[in-house]
This record gives C-alpha cells, sequence and structure tokens, in this order.
C-alpha cells in the first residue's frame, strides 16, 4: 500500500516520539525528575489535589504521553480508531469520531484535559473507569495495557515473519481463526491495485441493498463503496475497516462467510503471481523494519519505566 497521506496511526506515533524527547531526563533512573516522578505516585488519591505533581509540568507531559501511547495500539497495528489527530503549540487535539472532540496540553492538568481523560478512560478502558481521578491506580491500569501491546506486537511479529519467509504459510492461516491485526498488516502489504480488486472481487457476491452504519452515523451501500478504487491512504484505510466488520461480523453469518472464504480464494491465488508477492513480502518487512520493531522498543520503554517506578 502507498501512501499519498500520513495515516493517523502513524501521526499519533510521531508526536510521540517528538513530544519523548522534552522530557527525556525522567527515564534517567537517578535524575531529579524521576525521583520526583517516583515520590508523586507513592502518594495517595488524586494527582490533581498533589501540589508536587502540579508544580512540574514534565511529570504531567509523562502521563500524558503515556495516555497517547495507550492509544497507539487502541484497533489495531496501523490502524488507529480516532477520526483525525493534531498538534501545535503543544495542544493535541483528539478527534473520536461522532463529533466527538477532546484535546490536551502538554505539561497542563487544565479542563480541558479532565474531559479527555474522562471519555480516554469510558473509551479504552471501560464504563467503569469513567469518572475515576487520575491516580497511581490509572498508571497500573495503563501499565497493564501497554504489556498487553506487547504481547499483540510479539504475536504479530512472528506470524510476518513466516509470512515473510514462506508464502505457503498464507494457506496455513486460513485453517485457523486469523488474528485481525495480522490480516490488516497483510492487506496493508499488498498493491494498492490488489486491494481494489479483492474488494472488488468480494463485492460482486453480495447483494445489491447490503448496508453498513459509519461510525459517524451514514449509512454507507457496500457494494458502492467496494467498487470505487482508491489510492488515498485514508480513504483506503477507511474501507478495509468496514472490510474487517465485515469478515469479524457476528451479526451478518452469511456475509461473514463470503468474505471469509472469498478473501482467502484471492489471497491464496496472489501467492502464485511471484512479482506481486515479492512486492507483499517487501511490504512485510518494511512493517517489520518501521511499524513493529519502533512500537515495540517504545512499548518496551515504558513498560521497564513502569516497573521501576510502581514497584515499591
Amino acid at each position: 500500500m502507498s501512501f499519498t497521506s500520513t495515516p493517523n496511526a502513524i501521526i499519533l506515533l510521531q508526536i510521540i516520539t517528538e513530544s519523548l524527547a522534552d522530557i527525556a531526563t525522567v527515564f534517567d533512573p537517578k535524575s531529579p525528575s524521576f525521583e520526583t516522578l517516583k515520590n508523586t505516585l507513592i502518594q495517595t488519591g488524586p494527582f490533581k489535589e498533589n501540589h508536587t505533581y502540579n508544580a512540574h509540568p514534565e511529570i504531567i507531559t509523562y502521563i500524558q504521553i503515556l495516555f497517547l501511547t495507550g492509544l497507539s495500539l487502541y484497533s489495531g497495528i496501523l490502524m488507529s480508531s480516532i477520526q483525525n489527530i493534531t498538534i501545535k503549540n503543544k495542544l493535541v487535539t483528539v478527534d473520536w469520531g461522532n463529533q466527538i472532540r477532546e484535546n490536551l496540553t502538554l505539561g497542563k492538568h487544565d479542563a480541558a484535559y479532565d474531559l479527555f481523560l474522562s471519555y480516554y478512560q469510558s473509551r479504552i478502558f471501560g464504563k467503569r473507569h469513567q469518572h475515576t481521578p487520575l491516580s497511581t491506580l490509572t498508571l497500573h491500569t495503563l501499565h497493564r495495557l501497554v504489556k498487553s501491546h506487547i504481547d499483540l506486537l510479539n504475536t504479530t511479529e512472528k506470524r510476518v515473519n513466516l509470512l515473510y519467509e514462506n508464502k505457503l504459510e498464507l494457506k496455513q492461516l486460513f485453517q485457523e481463526e486469523l488474528q485481525q491485526d495480522l490480516l490488516f498488516v497483510l492487506i496493508a502489504c499488498m498493491p494498492d491495485t490488489q486491494i481494489n480488486a479483492l474488494f472488488l472481487h468480494i463485492q460482486s457476491f453480495f447483494p445489491d441493498n447490503l448496508e453498513i452504519k459509519s461510525s459517524d452515523g451514514n449509512t454507507i451501500n457496500i457494494n458502492l463503496l467496494l467498487q470505487s478504487p482508491s489510492t488515498d491512504i485514508q480513504y483506503l484505510l477507511g474501507k478495509v475497516r468496514i472490510y474487517l466488520e465485515l469478515y469479524y461480523s457476528p451479526d451478518l453469518p452469511i456475509i461473514k462467510h463470503i468474505t471469509q472464504s472469498k478473501t482467502k480464494e484471492f489471497l491464496i491465488k496472489l501467492t502464485q503471481n511471484k512479482q506481486v508477492y515479492a512486492e507483499v513480502q517487501r511490504n512485510l518487512n518494511n512493517i517489520q523494519e518501521v511499524q513493529l520493531k519502533p512500537r515495540k522498543t517504545l512499548y518496551t520503554l515504558f513498560d521497564t519505566h513502569l516497573t521501576l517506578l510502581l514497584t515499591q
């Protein structure tokens, strides 16, 4: 898949990595910033009521970046569920879709950040966390989330390696329940022409009146959507997202069966084209180097650091 615009998941990772440079000392166990953060976490009660927390913007920034890191693998590798994310003068704005937009200012805990935290915890952690004040308990939850990200990356990385080394592994994948993230990576590694061809092939077996609700509440005719070719990455990712909904749909068993069987048929045939599969292999290697390994480095950094901070 070639990029004609930058996916939100990539923008989010760029925001995280660039912001980490401003708080590098927090990660040094011998630094005063690390000790200040650790002492803050020892205290009970909400951080917002803690004088040390409020007096140190780098601590606030660290926790904000940790929240963004937790968000970076929400809904899958390379495919953030957020509609848009931007940063300007340390103001990070997250568009969640459905006309829900929240923002935070790095290094500042204000009313807008409280609203962000409330929605984030409801969306990512579940409704029971929606009104939980930010505290050390929240960081424990984020730590578990980061660990789950590492587990997902490890699983995906192993299968991607096998696909890269042996195209026959693709047939084996379809003998079991195919992990959604792995399927997405495989689709993303196909040339644009083949992705569009896959969608065109599948939709020809769907009824003409098949419709689905988009994240913003609009009704979409699936055939019309999948018939239209695209090279714009955001639009194409949107189509892949809907395709995955059909592939794993518990409510449309016949459509699910058609999507899965025709995908298997198409992809296995694709492996017979040496030139096309060679491009898939190059893209698989590129995803390893550009996406999976850097993400794993980031998540491992936070995992190691949080273990030091939260171990009493």
